[in-house]
């Protein structure tokens, strides 16, 4: 990797989303955010 570049996670499971973050960014297929869902799980 070199200054400037971006990493792109996802994660394993998706409780491991809903049920530690308050809200999640939705991006796009180029990873821009586009949306912010509120997650209630």
């Amino acid at each position: 990797m070199e200054v400037g570049d971006r990493l792109i996670c996802g994660i394993a499971h998706p409780c491991t989303a809903f049920d530690k973050w308050r809200r999640t960014p939705m991006v796009d297929d180029e990873h821009r955010v586009v949306e912010v869902v509120d997650m209630f799980f």
